[in-house]
């Protein structure tokens, strides 16, 4: 089985960007949490994090080459100055390579998903990503791909990001993206035998036995 790993940005003491309610590290990883659930019938979703837990950025890539993964993502709520900022954004590293493969792939589920989302792509190559070096997708081994799902400092985007819904169809959107991305027939997959929804305490025995996996 193909194995994906999904960062939830931030987590501990970094509570990433703050909206007038919420943080950044809960949203990505509720959000983070919802897309292994729906992967894990299909293939092996490996969390950098399943809990309130501080990653350094590079040890969150560092993880997802360990156990070898197909493809990651990093998931993070944006954040501006201007509080009528909107919309959402998926990275790439510089040039082209299956990495624009995956955000493509992950964009256009995501945006389908949220059609009233502004989608703030780079139109200058054609693609839906932005390319930036950002430390957790240029060290992967793995076609990579950070998603912004909004912005937490728009009061009206930080109500849509909290909302259960909201997390649940953005979640679908990110794994059939993923699953598009590999090439996964999910018509052909054995589902019957993985349960898709796990409590908290089997998803917290899961990353350990990941983490012990990957030798950290």
């Amino acid at each position: 089985m193909k194995t994906v790993a999904i960062d939830a940005g931030h987590g501990g003491h970094d509570g990433g960007a703050y909206g007038s309610f919420s943080k950044e590290k809960d949203i990505a990883l509720s959000v983070s949490l919802l897309v292994a659930d729906i992967l894990r019938p299909y293939c092996k979703p490996f969390l950098t994090r399943a809990s309130d837990l501080f990653l350094s950025l590079d040890t969150r890539p560092t993880m997802a080459n360990n156990v070898k993964s197909d493809a990651f993502i990093s998931i993070h709520c944006n954040s501006a100055d201007n509080a009528s900022a909107r919309g959402w954004e998926v990275f790439t590293t510089r040039g082209q390579n299956n990495s624009d493969k995956l955000a493509d792939s992950i964009g256009i589920r995501y945006g389908a998903a949220n059609p009233d989302l502004k989608n703030r792509f780079n139109e200058s190559d054609g693609d839906l990503d932005k390319e930036a070096n950002f430390t957790v997708i240029k060290s992967t081994n793995c076609p990579s791909c950070l998603l912004e799902l909004g912005f937490i400092s728009n009061k009206d985007e930080e109500l849509l990001l909290n909302n259960e819904q909201f997390q649940r169809d953005s979640a679908s959107a990110i794994a059939y993206g993923l699953l598009d991305f590999l090439q996964i027939d999910i018509e052909s997959a054995d589902v019957e035998s993985t349960p898709l929804e796990q409590t908290l305490e089997q998803r917290v025995a899961a990353i350990e036995s990941r983490l012990d996996a990957a030798g950290f």
